[in-house]
């Protein structure tokens, strides 16, 4: 065996609540090419994970905000004329979808509805929106992620913006007051300011 080489095998577990297959996916693939760069067997083992379909293969049946239709609204058509690499694909109504987050069609649209809307209107707070910032969460396309898991721990930016994005403790002239959030985020330098760290 040569220098640096290793023949163990690590074992990390992932069990920290619900997770999305593709993040699931992408995840456990960053992992093994890193252990692989490094000549390291790893394994990622993930168990009793309830996951949530998000896959656009699977779009119609997701268990995250992915609107069925898109409201006539200024902002949605200024949102969807941006250059985007993927553009929008509606989730069609399908009658045998046994989802487990939303239980009623009609609300579930109106909930995607309205957070869209909300998005939307943060995100035209700011003059220079970076383009992952999507109105239904963080995302590198579409409308955003579109998760509703929010925890006692904090509110994933993957969210809907309407529910984590703002500030009340910025000056009033600043993008951050104009919108307060249901479920403001602890950033990392907030959870080190907790501990005493910084």
């Amino acid at each position: 065996m040569g220098r640096g080489e290793s023949s163990s095998k690590v074992h990390p577990v992932h069990s920290h609540g619900i997770l999305a297959y593709a993040w699931d996916y992408q995840t456990k693939k960053f992992l093994e090419d890193a252990a692989k760069k490094c000549r390291k067997d790893i394994h990622v083992i993930t168990f009793d994970v309830p996951t949530l379909e998000n896959k656009k293969a699977n779009k119609n049946y997701s268990e995250v905000l992915w609107p069925a239709a898109l409201p006539e609204h200024e902002l949605v058509e200024a949102y969807l004329a941006e250059e985007h690499k993927f553009p929008f694909e509606p989730r069609k109504v399908v009658a045998d979808n046994k989802c487990r987050v939303f239980y009623d069609e009609e609300d579930r649209q109106l909930l995607e509805k309205e957070f869209l809307l909300a998005g939307l209107r943060i995100r035209s707070f700011s003059e220079n929106t970076k383009a992952i910032m999507r109105p239904l969460g963080f995302s590198p396309f579409g409308l955003g992620f579109g998760s509703m898991i929010v925890t006692y721990r904090n509110c994933p930016n993957n969210c809907p913006l309407a529910l984590w994005w703002g500030d009340p403790r910025e000056h009033s002239s600043g993008p951050l007051s104009k919108w307060y959030s249901l479920f403001p985020r602890r950033t990392y330098v907030d959870n080190y300011d907790q501990f005493g760290v910084v």
